[in-house]
């Protein structure tokens, strides 16, 4: 029997390691079907979205590789041409991949998460939680807006914290990242 050398076992072992963890949506998608892409920004411009430019219905996602940010806010308000959802976060903001559910969306138990709209937007964030900094409901509401009428957290499960955003129609949205204090703001216009 030849031995196997410890450099042959490490870079298999590395293989398999980058194989679990490359792509693919997590747990918490289970029963949730979502439109997809691996996009930074979204550039299709939307007519007479002036208030809010570059605004599209293309999924939006960023990677981030640092430690988890806590989520310590969740606010929605009415802007003048759009709707604008706030996730605050105490250190950084976290990855995020954001994008409109064709079907309905489930937690990680099976269970369907029902929000008020006929459309929803699935907010995943990446290297991110709340527990023991969101002291905020696991729903919110959200009155005087034109477009988004609510707001549910789905999980907070291995730095994976989702929500899902209701919403009447799918509306274009943009996606940024402000600091001080750090944010990821989601704008439907509408």
């Amino acid at each position: 029997m030849t031995p196997v050398r410890p450099a042959v076992v490490a870079v298999s072992l590395a293989m398999v390691a980058a194989a679990c963890g490359a792509g693919g949506d997590h747990k918490s998608t289970a029963g949730t079907t979502a439109k997809t892409a691996a996009t930074t920004t979204t550039t299709a411009a939307v007519p007479g979205s002036a208030s809010a430019p570059g605004a599209s219905t293309t999924p939006v996602s960023a990677v981030v590789t640092h430690p988890a940010a806590h989520l310590v806010a969740v606010r929605v308000a009415r802007q003048d041409g759009f709707d604008r959802v706030v996730f605050e976060f105490r250190e950084q903001t976290p990855g995020y991949r954001i994008a409109y559910a064709t079907g309905p969306v489930h937690n990680t138990a099976g269970q369907e998460v029902t929000v008020a709209g006929g459309t929803k937007l699935v907010v995943h964030l990446e290297q991110a939680t709340g527990a023991d900094s969101y002291t905020g409901p696991a729903r919110v509401t959200a009155p005087g807006t034109s477009q988004v009428l609510e707001l549910a957290r789905i999980e907070d499960f291995e730095a994976v914290l989702s929500w899902v955003v209701g919403v009447r129609t799918e509306a274009p949205i943009r996606v940024t990242t402000l600091t001080s204090p750090p944010r990821v703001v989601i704008d439907v216009v509408g």
